[in-house]
Order: structure tokens, then C-alpha cells, then sequence
């Protein structure tokens, strides 16, 4: 496991846990991630394509929603003592982006970025 820092770059101490911890305390891996992703782009179960479904606000069930440039963006991000993680998919395009830190810094702008690059559909 990478080593957790703060936002102001000093490292932290990572301290276990369990199932009090932010989403039970689980951890993946970039490969595990683009797994999931792939589920979530795809739609091809049932139970997936029913949490991308807006209800109140642009929120699914667990996902943020958004229509952006004719294209669905569905979302998901997580931080905890040291980490942050976000998760864009663009189901009609096929393509997505995740993306693992090992900090709290703000990655709104890195976020973007990636998601141009993942919208594009001339590449």
C-alpha cells in the first residue's frame, strides 16, 4: 500500500480501521478498478444500469449523473487519511478514467483533464 499524505505533503500514519472505516475499509488496485469500470461502462446488467438512473439532484443510486455534451458522466470519489480516489464513465462512449492518489489534495482540475481526454472519440 502507497503511503498516505496530508495536503500540506507530510506523511501520514495509516491506522486500520475495519468496518468503521470509509467503505469498510477496502482496498483495490488500479487493475481491480478498471474492472469495475468496465462493469459500469458496459450496462450490461440490470442491477448496474439502474443505479445510473438520475433521481433527485443528478444523483443515482451511489453515482453522480450529468449530461455533458450529449453524453451521460457518471461519477463516483472517495478520500480518507491520506487518499483519494474518483471514478468518471462515459457509458455511450465506452471510455472512462480512474483515478487513485495517495493524498488530499484537490484533483478537480487533474479530473477534468482526464475526463477530455476520455470524451474524445477521434483518438
Amino acid at each position: 500500500m502507497a503511503i498516505p499524505y496530508s495536503d500540506n505533503g507530510r506523511s501520514n500514519i495509516y491506522q486500520q480501521q475495519g468496518v468503521f472505516a470509509p467503505a469498510g475499509d477496502i482496498h483495490a488496485t488500479l487493475p481491480n478498478m478498471l474492472t469495475y469500470l468496465e462493469q459500469q461502462i458496459s450496462e450490461t446488467d440490470a442491477a448496474v444500469k439502474l443505479t445510473h438512473q438520475p433521481t433527485t439532484n443528478n444523483i443515482g443510486l451511489g453515482w453522480g449523473v450529468a449530461k455533458r455534451n450529449g453524453y451521460r458522466d457518471i461519477q463516483h470519489n472517495g478520500s480518507t487519511m491520506g487518499f483519494n480516489s474518483h471514478l468518471s464513465g462515459f457509458p455511450e462512449l465506452g471510455s472512462g478514467c480512474v483515478v487513485l492518489v495517495n493524498n488530499r489534495t484537490n484533483m478537480g482540475k487533474l479530473i477534468f483533464g482526464i475526463q477530455q481526454i476520455s470524451k474524445r472519440t477521434d483518438l
